[in-house]
């Protein structure tokens, strides 16, 4: 619960209700506070009645414009003449580790000492 805290301090108590509750009903699983703090980022207090209109419009000037233009260009020439190659990355794929312990003692052995131990008769 500490974890929980410490990773979700910095959120406001209506905002960390919203996200509990919307990464709740969203989660595969127990929600982490990743996706708790996800959630919480589209909570909206009731009184802010302001809007997203989407990005802001870039200035585009003339010269930017030319130099866009020249980029595009000397780009497409590039990848004609094979100087470059426009490939999807590959993903990475994660090493599967195994983290199985093995048993150097007998079955023998280990009923013997569960019982040293008092849990086995």
């Amino acid at each position: 619960m500490a974890v929980y805290v410490e990773a979700l301090i910095d959120l406001g108590t209506e905002a960390l209700e919203y996200g509990c509750a919307e990464a709740t009903r969203m989660a595969e699983r127990f929600p982490w506070p990743g996706h708790i703090r996800k959630a919480a980022a589209g909570y909206r207090a009731p009184e802010d009645r302001s809007e997203f209109l989407g990005a802001r419009a870039l200035d585009w000037s003339p010269e930017l414009e030319k130099e866009r233009i020249e980029r595009k260009i000397l780009f497409e020439r590039a990848l004609a003449s094979g100087e470059i190659q426009q490939e999807p990355p590959k993903p990475e794929v994660p090493k599967k580790i195994n983290y199985v312990r093995r048993g150097f003692k007998s079955i023998e052995e280990q009923k013997k000492e569960l019982r040293e131990k008092g849990y086995l008769q």
